[in-house]
């Protein structure tokens, strides 16, 4: 058992390349899509967790104008999500990357006409109205590709609305009724688990000492 979970954790940590924390928990609604998909399996909501996939530079990573001409999509939408740290902050935000801009491009959004002071990408929430940069979260500032920790590779729906539970989150209220049914149906299983599992092996020792015997007095 203990094996098990050391080649399990092995294989998350061979997989993502991010160290030392290649999960990270969905704690907002900016990456919420419409109601198409009872389980909303398949996009980013409160509580899902998210395995990180580390990259080598920005060219690993395919933003929503290269994906719509391509046809690549992540996560409900095209392009890349990307896990990156705000300016001068230890806060992570998970959003889409849109495309890139060289240092002195021109940018015309809703905050009105700007220039790129570095070269970086635009991103945006695809459930947010407007891009980072037109927003507090960076505003005026595309995101450095060194502020990037890595891009989302695998989602495991349902299983961090726990730590959502713990920590207070107000985003609580925002979980659709059938993920909260669903983390707790799993989280029932996982914690169930060992006592099944216990009962299982006994039925089977009964069984085979049942078999034993019949042989013994049929013998």
């Amino acid at each position: 058992s203990e094996m098990c979970i050391r080649d399990r954790i092995g294989a998350v940590y061979a997989y993502s390349g991010v160290w030392p924390q290649p999960l990270a928990v969905v704690e907002s609604t900016s990456m919420m899509h419409a109601d198409n998909d009872p389980l909303y399996i398949g996009t980013l909501e409160p509580g899902d967790i998210v395995v990180l996939k580390s990259i080598s530079g920005p060219k690993d990573i395919i933003t929503w104008e290269e994906g719509r001409k391509t046809g690549y999509k992540t996560f409900g939408n095209y392009g890349d999500v990307i896990v990156y740290r705000r300016y001068n902050s230890s806060v992570l935000i998970v959003h889409r990357a849109i495309r890139w801009v060289n240092k002195g491009d021109l940018i015309i959004d809703s905050s009105g006409i700007w220039r790129a002071p570095y070269s970086g990408f635009i991103t945006k929430g695809d459930n947010n109205p407007f891009t980072d940069q037109e927003s507090s979260i960076s505003y005026h500032m595309p995101i450095k590709p060194e502020w990037i920790v890595a891009k989302v590779g695998l989602e495991i729906p349902y299983l961090g609305i726990l730590k959502l539970y713990f920590i207070g989150s107000k985003y609580v209220t925002k979980i659709p009724t059938s993920c909260k049914i669903m983390a707790g149906l799993l989280y029932g299983v996982i914690f169930l688990s060992p006592l099944i599992i216990e009962g299982v092996i006994k039925i089977y020792r009964k069984v085979l000492m049942w078999i034993e015997r019949r042989r013994y007095l049929m013998g």
